[in-house]
C-alpha cells in the first residue's frame, strides 16, 4: 500500500520506509509485555526516522524528532539501569544515532541570520531543533560517562554562530548547564562559573532544575572564593552536603574536612562526579586557610618557619596520614611543607617565596593572602 501510494513522486525513499516501519511497529507492538521485549521495534523506528530526516525534506519531521527522543532516551535509559548498567548498550545506540541526526541539521545549508524569522509551525529548517538535539546529546554523553564527547557539539554550535537567545529559553538554561558541566570537567572553572551561573539565574523560579544547578555550581564558587549563604544551602536542602565543606574550609580544620568529603558524603559526590576535585583541588584552600590562621596568630610576621607550618599542619590533621613519621623523618615533613607552600604560591593563593634552605615563607608585606573572588574576577555576593 506504503509502494503504491507513490510519497513524493519516489524522492523520498527514507520517508516511505518509515511508514512502512511505523505499520509494523502497531501491528507488533504489545503493551502488555514487559517494555524490553519490544525495544527493538522503537529502535527500529527511531533508525529510520533518522534516516528519512537525514533527506533535504526532513525538516518536516523536526517534531517527530523530538517527540520520540522524549519517548525513546528515558525507556533507554531505565532499561540499561536494570539490564546492563555497565555498558548502557541501549543508551549507547541512541547516542550514535543522535549524533547522525545533529550532524544532518550542522550539514543542513540554511542561513542561521534568519532562522529567528522563520514559522516553527512550517519546520522550513531542520536547525530550529539544533538546540534541542544539543542538549539532548550532551545529556546522553553525560550520563555515559563521556562528557569529553560535547566537545564535537560545543564546538559546532560555537562555529555556527546561533543566537542563542532565538530558541526556547529552557533549552538555552540546559545548553549552558552542560557547558558550565563540560568546563568543570576540564577544570576551567572560571569558564564554569560563568556558564553555571547563567543557567542558575535564567533557569525558572519554581523548578527543581535550579537546585541541579547549584549541586555543581556550589563547589565551583567555593573553590574561585565564592562562598554560599547559609539561607541559600537551606532554601535549596544542599546544606547537609555543603554547609559542614564550608565551615571545615574556613576554619582550616582539614582532618573534618577529609572525614566528610571521604567518608561521610563520600557517595554523594562520587555520584556526582565531584569526588576528585574537592578532595585534590579543595584541599589546597585547607592549607590556605591554615596559613592564614598561623599569619594571624604570630601577628602578622612575613617570615613564617618550617616548624610553625608544620605545628599548624598537625593540629590541622593534614600530616595525620601521611606514610613517614612526621616527628622522626624531619627531611620528609620539609619536603612536604616546601610542596604545600610552592602550590598556595604558584596557584596565586599565597602572595610569598619559599627559601627552602632557610625553612621560610616569606610573605609579601602587601595583601599576603589575596582575596579569592577578587583574584578570580568574580563578584562575592
Amino acid at each position: 500500500v506504503v509502494e503504491q501510494a507513490n510519497l513524493f513522486d519516489d524522492e523520498w525513499p527514507g520517508f516511505a520506509e518509515l511508514i512502512k516501519t511505523y505499520l509494523r511497529f502497531t501491528r507488533d507492538i504489545d503493551p502488555y509485555k514487559p517494555i524490553i521485549n519490544s525495544f527493538d521495534l522503537y529502535l527500529k523506528f527511531f533508525t529510520d526516522l533518522q534516516t528519512a530526516f537525514s533527506n533535504n525534506r526532513g525538516a518536516v519531521l523536526s517534531p517527530t524528532i523530538m517527540s520520540t527522543c522524549g519517548v525513546v532516551i528515558p525507556m533507554a535509559l531505565k532499561i540499561d539501569q536494570k539490564y546492563s548498567k555497565s555498558k548502557m548498550v541501549r543508551t549507547s545506540f541512541i547516542s550514535a544515532v543522535v549524533l547522525k541526526i545533529f550532524n544532518s541539521i550542522r550539514g543542513e545549508r540554511a542561513d542561521p541570520s534568519k532562522l529567528a524569522s522563520l514559522d516553527a509551525r512550517r519546520d522550513t529548517s531542520k536547525k530550529g531543533i539544533i538546540m534541542y538535539i544539543s542538549t539532548v546529546l550532551c545529556r546522553l554523553y553525560f550520563r555515559l560517562g563521556q562528557p569529553a564527547s560535547c566537545a564535537n557539539v560545543f564546538s559546532n554550535i560555537h562555529t555556527a554562530k546561533l543566537r542563542l537567545s532565538q530558541f526556547p529559553k529552557s533549552q538555552t538554561v540546559e545548553y549552558r548547564y552542560y557547558l558550565g558541566r563540560f568546563y568543570l570537567y576540564k577544570c576551567q572553572f572560571g569558564k564554569s562559573f560563568i556558564h553555571l551561573s547563567w543557567a542558575f539565574d535564567n533557569c525558572y523560579t519554581g523548578s527543581n532544575n535550579k537546585r541541579l544547578i547549584l549541586k555543581y555550581l556550589i563547589p565551583v564558587s567555593i573553590l574561585l572564593g565564592r562562598i554560599p549563604s547559609q539561607e541559600l544551602l537551606y532554601h535549596y536542602n544542599l546544606h547537609q552536603p555543603y554547609l559542614p565543606l564550608v565551615n571545615h574550609l574556613k576554619s582550616g580544620n582539614y582532618r573534618a574536612f577529609t572525614q566528610h568529603v571521604d567518608i561521610a558524603f563520600r557517595d554523594w559526590f562520587l555520584e556526582r562526579e565531584l569526588l576528585v576535585m574537592l578532595k585534590y583541588r579543595m584541599s589546597l584552600l585547607v592549607y590556605r586557610s591554615i596559613i592564614y590562621k598561623l599569619l594571624t596568630l604570630t601577628g602578622g610576621q612575613f617570615n613564617m618557619k618550617f616548624d610553625t607550618i608544620k605545628a599548624g599542619l598537625t593540629a590541622a590533621g593534614v600530616l595525620d596520614d601521611v606514610p613517614w613519621k612526621a616527628e622522626e623523618d624531619t627531611a620528609a615533613t620539609d619536603y612536604f611543607i616546601e610542596n604545600v607552600c610552592i602550590a598556595l604560591v604558584d596557584g596565586g593563593l599565597v602572595k610569598a617565596n619559599v627559601f627552602t634552605r632557610s625553612r621560610v615563607l616569606k610573605f609579601s608585606p602587601k595583601d599576603p593572602i589575596p582575596n579569592l573572588a577578587t583574584l578570580n574576577g568574580i563578584n562575592n555576593g
